[in-house]
């Protein structure tokens, strides 16, 4: 049977399958990850690190990326670092409804101390308590989605007080051109503090 003697609704399904087999193959084929619905994901993006420099996903020693580099872009950073989710250690951001305060806890003492960069009644601000915020990072860093305490600039000499060395430079000090220690305000080599210094 050839194809001048199909009816009009074999010529249909046959056209069907083929365009059908055509698609899988395709979308088999595709660079795009599948989302299995007809849209394609929001953004494809390349990930770079905080000098720049495209990260190769495959590569095992591979740096952390960095939101600032990766979405800055395309995205105003700076607008999107005074969100309420990221703006907490402005001290003219708007305090906001009182929500739950960081609770920090020292075992030698028993103290717990309610802590918040906002002005919420019964908190205190870690700086009036000698939390610096690289220590508060250290503690709650897991639970932050970046910026805030992690882009604080302080002190050269300010360094996490934890006694247990528990700092992001285990492998030993990392050393600038001059030979010395590189401040605990500055986010080289201390990502894994949080896993994300800036916003994310």
């Amino acid at each position: 049977m050839g194809l001048r003697r199909m009816g009009p609704c074999s010529l249909g399904v046959f056209v069907l399958a083929l365009v059908s087999a055509c698609t899988w193959v395709w979308a088999d084929g595709s660079r795009y990850a599948m989302t299995h619905s007809r849209s394609q994901f929001v953004h494809w993006v390349f990930l770079y690190d905080a000098n720049g420099t495209r990260i190769d996903p495959t590569d095992p020693a591979a740096p952390p990326y960095s939101p600032r580099r990766t979405c800055g872009r395309c995205h105003d950073y700076d607008a999107v670092a005074q969100g309420h989710h990221f703006n907490a250690t402005d001290v003219n951001a708007l305090a906001g409804r009182p929500g739950e305060p960081w609770v920090w806890t020292d075992n030698r003492t028993g103290t717990q101390l309610p802590l918040s960069y906002r002005n919420w009644p019964g908190t205190y601000r870690p700086g009036d308590a000698g939390v610096a915020p690289w220590d508060l990072l250290l503690k709650f860093g897991r639970h932050m989605p970046g910026g805030g305490p992690g882009e604080i600039a302080g002190p050269k000499s300010e360094e996490p007080s934890d006694p247990d060395g528990q700092d992001a430079n285990a492998g030993g000090a990392e050393k600038s051109d001059a030979g010395t220690k590189i401040a605990a305000t500055e986010s080289r080599g201390r990502w894994p503090l949080s896993g994300q210094l800036e916003i994310d």
